[in-house]
């Protein structure tokens, strides 16, 4: 699944303020100028109903991000874009974008992504993408572009990530598009499913079993901010649907509110006893506060109301492996991987069990298919370093290490630095030299992001 940037870095422009007969020059005048200038942007942004987002969340900083999506552009708001050196992201999706208006944007040199997704863009306008160097992601699904254009894009930039499916068939009903979306998500293409269930939805606002499955699928793409809408309308269409409330109630725990959660959760398992999802968000709660005693029967029922959900397993897996009963979490953790081979947490899990029981190359092994799986969480990095210096591999170590570095953001970089000295100035023989240059290496800057 691609991901969006939204790298928010200093840039300097250059410009002069002229004041009556005085001209002032030099950093501050460029400053203010360039203020100037990003202030009357944001306005007219937020005119139209978007939103800008600033440098490092600071709105003394320049505009780096900037939606406008389900918005009414004009010719004139995007030539203002111009006016932001600094812009990182761009949205546009869901308004009336054409060849014409993207043409208006050539040349954005810092524009790192981009979002395009149900515009009237073609073929025609595609070139102008290759005018943005730092590009390296562009959203096209449901814009009117082809696939054989798309695909030729693709090689002329290849250090650009685009996303682009095929549009869905026309359909009659509501009815006829959920049953797509349960038969694209059944066979793995779940974002063609979302399409799908979007497209129910717009027919039918009201249908609910859409409004489950696009949520549910929603939190399965690690979006629950776009889950959590389809599971308030749920609620309110039907607020004793023991289902929706338990949906609700994890993407709130995703979005930041556990107390929420825990309230929905118990509402939940009060409208059904036997609701799995109900179990499972409030164990997910007590286990947020490491509370993991009590987590236990939660996850226990969740298993046993829900045995083909890998998901139960998974964090019954991890519950079992805080209270240190390990067999019973290697068994959890195995039960998750035969029900769900793709389930990275779950090698990670097990990983961590095999490092447990001093069978580095087990560890090794499991931890290296789950930064396979997931080559964007440094967790994994970290701790296959670990796995790989404590099996005596502190060439791999290093290499790993560099990884590590390669997949964190800068704000947890002490984190993980700090995390990945601890680990091998406990597990590596510091005497032999391979032993110090591990260790020398893990304490650089940048080593163990996050």
């Amino acid at each position: 699944m691609l991901r969006r940037w939204w790298l928010l870095n200093v840039v300097c422009v250059s410009c002069a303020l002229v004041s009556g007969s005085v001209i002032l020059a030099g950093p501050k005048a460029k400053a203010a100028r360039a203020r100037s200038n990003e202030e009357a942007v944001a306005d007219a942004i937020k005119k139209l109903g978007g939103t800008v987002e600033y440098e490092n969340q600071d709105p003394k900083q320049p505009i780096a991000a900037v939606i406008l999506s389900n918005t009414k552009l004009t010719s004139a708001s995007l030539k203002m874009l111009a006016d932001l050196p600094g812009l990182k992201t761009l949205i546009l999706s869901d308004t009336r974008l054409d060849d014409a208006g993207l043409s208006l944007l050539r040349g954005l040199e810092a524009l790192e992504g981009l979002e395009l997704m149900n515009t009237a863009v073609t073929d025609a306008g595609l070139p102008v993408l290759k005018s943005m160097p730092n590009l390296k992601e562009v959203y096209l699904t449901g814009s009117a572009t082809t696939e054989k254009a798309v695909i030729a894009l693709r090689k002329q930039m290849p250090n650009t990530e685009i996303a682009w499916l095929p549009p869905l068939p026309k359909l009659a009903t509501a009815e006829a598009y959920f049953k797509l979306g349960e038969d694209l998500v059944l066979k793995g293409e779940r974002e063609q499913g979302i399409r799908a269930y979007t497209a129910a939805l717009q027919l039918d606002p009201k249908f609910v079993a859409a409004l489950h499955s696009r949520g549910w699928a929603l939190l399965k793409e690690d979006d629950p901010v776009s889950a959590r809408p389809d599971f308030e309308q749920f609620v309110k269409i039907e607020p004793k649907n023991s289902l929706a409330q338990a949906g609700l109630g994890l993407a709130l725990f995703l979005t930041g509110e556990p107390a929420k959660a825990f309230t929905v959760a118990e509402k939940a398992i009060k409208l059904d006893p036997n609701c799995s999802d109900a179990y499972y968000v409030r164990g997910m709660v007590y286990y947020d506060r490491q509370d993991f005693q009590t987590a236990l029967p939660d996850f226990e029922r969740a298993v046993e109301l829900e045995p083909k959900d890998a998901a139960n397993h998974e964090r019954l897996g991890w519950t079992y492996y805080e209270l240190k009963f390990y067999e019973n979490a290697l068994t959890a953790f195995n039960e998750a991987i035969r029900l769900d081979v793709g389930f990275e947490h779950a090698y990670y899990g097990r990983g961590l069990y095999w490092i447990t029981m001093k069978k580095p190359a087990k560890a090794i092994e499991d931890l290296t298919k789950a930064l396979e799986l997931d080559p964007t969480f440094p967790d994994y990095a970290v701790d296959l370093a670990w796995a790989q210096a404590s099996n005596g591999n502190f060439a791999a170590a290093v290499a790993t290490q560099t990884k590590v570095l390669e997949i964190a953001s800068d704000d947890d970089k002490p984190t993980q630095q700090q995390r990945l000295k601890a680990y091998m100035a406990k597990r590596l023989p510091e005497k032999s030299i391979a032993g110090k240059q591990a260790v020398e290496s893990a304490a650089k800057p940048g080593a163990g992001k996050r």
